[in-house]
């Protein structure tokens, strides 16, 4: 049974197929058809579904990815209420941000043409791709799933959804979790004699105490697991900070770690900075800059192969207010 069929029997719920289809305004029996999965309903019918089934999809989205919810604008749910392909793609537009039609097209196995259309609203998109484009946007789609509906109702997307919890709790009441599992993946750690709690919180200037407590609960979480004397990565630990309400302080963890590398430099360190004053239409070009950097890095990350070593990037570009005098 596919995503898109779990998730529409969830939708249902306790109601027949038929009395779905006629709440959907249905004269035939859609619900069987898509069940079965004979058809398959478009993202908006989907999504329209689930406000005249009572599902509050604004108060989803919101806490899916609040900043972005607007662009849904999902009216309250009712036996009439609808939302339209235009209005899916807006949002999804607002998912991907800056990255490249080209990374999306492979990671969802669309054509590029394919993913282009679904961005631009010019045409309804299907459950499954919508569900394909959210994953590979923001890597949270069981997160999604289930501020829609109850997850144990889809039952292929389970285990993923817990273990994204755990990973997402790791991630910030935890943040050296994220630097270690990069570790574990470098040649010299899987190449040593055995796993050294001591030697990898020698490699990351952090205490021996804390890489035991992070490799504890990252195997708990089912992150990582055990192979000989060593550990491997199960999962990677993927949290997209954009809608975390605590992703200040993990921001702000990771500002301080540079911030003391800076006060005790190592080799290969490099630490540069610059106050400016520019027009605001310079700024503006300067801060795009500061995007695309970022989302060159990501493709670059995403294509290297046999990493060896482990690295923070931090950069922070802040606005100071004008004066105020007269």
């Amino acid at each position: 049974m596919s995503l898109a069929t779990e998730f529409l029997r969830a939708v249902r719920g306790k109601r027949s197929q038929v009395s779905f289809s006629r709440r959907l305004g249905y004269t035939s029996n859609v619900a069987a058809e898509w069940e079965s999965g004979r058809r398959e309903p478009s993202a908006a019918r989907a999504l329209t579904a689930c406000l005249r089934c009572g599902i509050d999809v604004s108060g989803a989205v919101t806490r899916f990815h609040e900043l972005s919810a607007p662009q849904l604008g999902a009216p309250a749910p009712g036996r009439n209420a609808e939302l339209h392909c235009a209005q899916v793609a807006a949002w999804l537009r607002a998912q991907r941000a800056d990255r490249r039609l080209t990374a999306l097209a492979a990671a969802t196995g669309l054509s590029l043409f394919q993913v282009s259309r679904a961005f631009s609203g010019a045409t309804s998109i299907k459950l499954q791709t919508f569900f394909d484009l959210i994953e590979a946007t923001t890597q949270r789609l069981p997160e999604f799933i289930a501020t829609l509906v109850d997850v144990e109702n889809v039952p292929s997307i389970t285990r993923d959804y817990d273990r994204l919890m755990a990973s997402k709790d790791l991630a910030f009441s935890e943040p050296w979790t994220a630097p270690l599992l990069s570790l574990l993946e470098t040649r010299r750690y899987r190449t040593c004699a055995r796993h050294d709690d001591a030697a990898l919180a020698r490699a990351l200037g952090i205490e021996p105490s804390t890489v035991t407590r992070c490799v504890q609960r990252l195997a708990e979480a089912g992150l990582i697991r055990r192979r000989g004397k060593h550990y491997e990565v199960a999962q990677a630990l993927t949290i997209d900070t954009r809608s975390a309400k605590n992703r200040l302080a993990l921001r702000a963890h990771w500002a301080r770690t540079s911030g003391q590398r800076v006060l005790n430099p190592q080799e290969g360190d490099l630490f540069s900075y610059n106050i400016f004053s520019v027009s605001k239409d310079d700024f503006t070009r300067i801060r795009n800059l500061q995007k695309n950097y970022f989302s060159e890095l990501r493709a670059i990350v995403a294509a290297s192969k046999d990493p060896e070593v482990v690295a923070l990037m931090t950069m922070h570009s802040m606005l100071w207010a004008e004066p105020d005098g007269e």
